[in-house]
């Protein structure tokens, strides 16, 4: 038997988003904050500074939701997981903390070797999106959406 799922709703409170876990009828609700998830991680990371202290993503999603990914729904673990994603995207553009992820593994950056090797990924994805970019271009130039309103 297959119970409706009620979506996950956000609250806008004082500049800061809420998130209302509303998706299980059969779980409590729990409201988790931004400042919240901030506090949690840097108290998290303070133990994994370098790439040899990397904290896995089941064991950073455990942490700071205090809830195992593995038992929920992919629909409900990916929300939250990409919740965790952004939060430390945020902290990391405001130079608050530098957490990278590597092959799943988060950590603190530390060392030049580290740096290098971050620079060296993020290139890859910037020339990545060029290739794309000029894809983009060629589509347009080419009036390749015509073969669309042929068909």
């Amino acid at each position: 038997m297959i119970q409706s799922q009620k979506t996950k709703k956000k609250k806008r409170t004082s500049k800061k988003w809420i998130y209302t876990n509303l998706y299980r009828p059969d779980e409590e609700d729990s409201t988790i904050s931004i400042v919240n998830i901030e506090a949690k991680l840097f108290k998290i990371f303070k133990n994994h500074i370098g790439s040899d202290n990397s904290i896995s993503a089941y064991e950073l999603f455990f942490a700071v939701y205090l809830k195992d990914p593995l038992n929920m729904d992919v629909f409900h673990r990916n929300y939250l997981y990409q919740i965790l994603k952004k939060v430390i995207a945020r902290l990391r553009n405001e130079e608050k903390i530098f957490v990278v992820c590597n092959a799943s593994n988060f950590f603190v950056l530390k060392s030049d070797e580290e740096a290098r090797a971050f620079s060296t990924r993020i290139d890859r994805v910037i020339s990545s999106l060029e290739g794309v970019k000029t894809k983009a271009d060629n589509w347009v130039r080419n009036k390749s959406w015509r073969k669309l309103q042929d068909e």
